[in-house]
């Protein structure tokens, strides 16, 4: 095993799942046919969260950092020898989300790590990562779950028709936590999104649209859910006005109305609004301003008429 790990790819896919697997199997007591028993000791503290030589950090928050005081306090503990596992074993959650000084202090540990430690670096941007701290633990992408996946986990596990697993498999674009996190008022923001849109571009009427991201800047979160929302339908529009086949639309119950309002959009606006998409989902993720970044969207979304 490599001192560290970095798992890379999109969120909900399976990145710290598979962590906690190779650590279980990594210090289970009774291995069989390559893989951990579950009923050991040390697999049933480790699946518990109580195992005393498993070290889990991750921000406080979904806007909080991860400071240095948290990587001085795990450098005292890797050092020491393991209690009951054969390795110490890390995993620092969402590791992009490091301050500075946090991250100096983690690249001195990855520079001498000690010999009975294993360390996960869990993210969803790779390239948030220092390029020291990337070229000290070996990279693991992950990709998105395949669409059919998700829609058979649903299924078989949500208690849904084909046709509702289907939607939400596709509103989980690849994320399986992201899927089985929608609700009814994601749904809702979803229908009142494409209203708007709606209203704006075939009816060129931007007054409640104007008013809506109005309200946008006053909450990261909320604005984080219109994005998610917007990028689906957007991402629909430019599939129809490519003539792509249907049973690739996400929103696929809403498809006349997606249909018309494909007909009125740029194409070449569509395609540079969709490829930004990532760019403000990071500046709304980094505290900078939400009223700027809000304003910026608003004032593209408008553009997209041809």
């Amino acid at each position: 095993m490599p001192h560290a790990l970095i798992f890379s790819g999109p969120e909900g896919v399976g990145k710290k799942a598979t962590a906690y697997s190779l650590i279980m199997l990594l210090n289970c007591s009774k291995v069989e046919d390559d893989s951990f028993c579950g009923t050991c000791q040390n697999c049933k503290l480790i699946e518990s969260g109580n195992h005393p030589d498993i070290h889990i950090i991750m921000p406080e928050s979904e806007r909080s950092e991860i400071g240095i005081d948290l990587i001085r306090s795990l450098t005292r503990e890797i050092y020491k020898k393991p209690f009951l596992a054969k390795y110490k074993s890390v995993v620092i959650d969402n590791v992009e989300r490091m301050t500075v000084e946090a991250s100096n202090a983690l690249l001195k540990m990855l520079e001498e790590p000690p010999g009975s430690a294993v360390i996960f670096l869990i993210t969803s941007s790779l390239d948030a990562l220092l390029p020291t701290i990337r070229s000290r633990g070996q990279v693991f992408r992950f990709g998105a779950i395949p669409f059919s996946n998700l829609q058979k986990h649903l299924e078989q596990t949500g208690g849904m028709t084909p046709e509702e697993a289907r939607h939400i498999a596709g509103l989980g674009m690849g994320s399986m936590s992201r899927a089985l996190s929608w609700d009814e008022e994601d749904e809702e923001r979803l229908n009142l999104t494409l209203d708007l849109f709606e209203k704006m571009i075939i009816n060129q009427d931007y007054s409640a649209f104007i008013e809506y991201m109005d309200k946008m800047k006053q909450g990261r979160d909320e604005f984080d859910r219109l994005l998610k929302c917007s990028y689906t339908i957007l991402r629909d529009i430019l599939i129809l006005k490519w003539d792509g086949d249907e049973k690739y639309l996400i929103n696929i119950h809403k498809k006349e109305v997606i249909k018309k309002i494909s007909e009125k959009t740029n194409e070449y606006q569509l395609k540079e609004l969709l490829s930004d998409f990532a760019m403000w989902s990071n500046v709304n993720r980094k505290y900078l301003s939400v009223k700027i970044n809000a304003e910026d969207f608003s004032f593209r979304v408008q553009s997209l008429l041809k």
